[in-house]
């Protein structure tokens, strides 16, 4: 009987434990969920913004260049204009001509990636 009540103190101990860890892991876990709620609703309203300013400069976007965007974005996943890093399309990573890279830097002109398609942009003036 002795024995049977140690062992019930033992195991009780460990019952205790084991709640107090659960408690913790619930804690954790409800402030993790909270800190995702507060991260998607920061991101929704980026997205929110974003697309404001999106529409807000559609207008000025001649057609056809509006157009050949639309048919890129949906035709390559929602990704229709690139950055050109280090001398190539940043979507596709051919390397652009001196020529193309040249007249990308001017910035006079639509520049169109010779292999992917897809518009491309110089993120910063002079930028290779």
């Amino acid at each position: 009987i002795l024995e049977s009540f140690d062992r019930e103190e033992k195991l009780s101990t460990t019952v205790s434990t084991a709640e107090k860890r659960i408690q913790a892991e619930e804690a954790r876990r409800k402030e993790g969920e909270e800190s995702l709620a507060r991260e998607a609703a920061e991101l929704e309203q980026r997205i929110h913004s974003l697309i404001q300013d999106r529409d807000a400069v559609k207008p000025r976007v001649p057609a056809p260049l509006l157009s050949r965007y639309d048919r890129l974005a949906s035709a390559r996943d929602g990704i229709a204009v690139a950055e050109v890093k280090k001398g190539a399309c940043g979507a596709c990573f051919k390397g652009l001509t001196p020529h193309a890279l040249q007249e990308a830097r001017k910035g006079d002109q639509i520049q169109i990636c010779e292999s992917c398609g897809r518009i491309m942009i110089l993120a910063e003036v002079g930028a290779p």
